[in-house]
């Protein structure tokens, strides 16, 4: 008996919305899988984090340079500075080159690029100038002209430090601003933070301080350790001398230093910064010259 269209159509009636359904569902699965914005937020939030990490190891090798040299900030720690903010530099750049980012993030790599050249500028300027004081001759007896030479070194110094700070802060709200836009497209930027607080906290440099610290200046070795029980001790080339200490009410980041065994008369710390493995500071003993100390693991 021949076949008759009849016996097709329940059959025919049953997978017909089969194959649609599964077109739609195909269809579907490649624009979830394939969103062009899903893409582009990723590919950016990946450019975004490689920045943090770059500048994370910028950071890291910074304090390695500043503990491996100890204070002899000379030429060979500042050749090596530059090299990092070079290297730095020119792996941003790379991270720049993606076309597959937001312009919003470029435009964030490129405010870092900007930062990082200027701080190459002025940390080579800083060395040159410092360079020609140190290579400068004075006779003995000639004290007012060591004493200036060593006044015009203490001004560079600082006039480099604040100025260092402000290049590498004075993006932070545009960066925030730049942010928040990102944050209203992209879900992938939902719990992105794009400022820390623009200085350190004072209660992080005061419990960041107690600890050990090592310090070596016109070769004088020194190693204070502050307990939490604001009881220290210095060890001064060997010797030992026993303090107590406290931060002024006032002024929270002046620490102030007694020696029980009446050493010295007290001395006064003036804190700047205090990271897990760097201590800034000034002293009264050594007036506008910034310090530096750093971590020592406990024994």
């Amino acid at each position: 008996m021949a076949l008759k269209t009849e016996h097709f159509t329940t059959p025919i009636k049953l997978i017909l919305p089969g194959i649609i359904v599964s077109l739609i569902g195909l269809t579907a699965s490649n624009f979830i899988f394939n969103d062009p914005v899903k893409i582009k937020g990723r590919n950016s939030r990946t450019a975004w984090d490689n920045l943090l990490r770059y500048e994370k190891i910028y950071e890291d090798n910074t304090e390695e340079l500043t503990c491996m040299y100890n204070q002899g900030f000379g030429t060979k720690y500042f050749k090596d500075m530059i090299h990092l903010q070079e290297m730095t530099l020119e792996n941003i750049k790379k991270l720049g080159d993606d076309d597959d980012i937001d312009k919003l993030v470029a435009s964030i790599i490129n405010l870092r690029i900007d930062t990082y050249s200027q701080l190459k500028n002025i940390t080579t300027k800083f060395i040159d100038s410092i360079n020609y004081l140190g290579n400068l001759r004075y006779m003995e007896e000639d004290t007012a002209g060591i004493n200036e030479n060593i006044r015009i070194q203490t001004v560079l110094q600082r006039d480099y430090i604040e100025e260092k700070t402000h290049i590498t802060l004075r993006d932070s709200s545009i960066i925030k601003r730049l942010g928040n836009e990102l944050q209203k497209t992209y879900k992938a930027f939902a719990n992105v933070k794009f400022t820390g607080p623009l200085y350190m906290p004072t209660d992080t440099i005061q419990q960041r301080a107690i600890g050990t610290w090592s310090e070596v200046t016109n070769e004088i070795s020194k190693v204070f350790t502050f307990k939490k029980d604001s009881t220290g001790i210095l060890n001064l080339n060997d010797v030992s001398h026993n303090f107590t200490w406290k931060f002024d009410e006032t002024s929270k980041l002046k620490l102030k230093i007694s020696f029980t065994d009446k050493f010295e008369p007290d001395w006064v710390f003036d804190l700047e910064r205090c990271t897990d493995r760097l201590l800034q500071y000034k002293s009264n003993k050594t007036g506008e010259i910034t310090l530096v100390a750093c971590r020592m693991a406990e024994q």
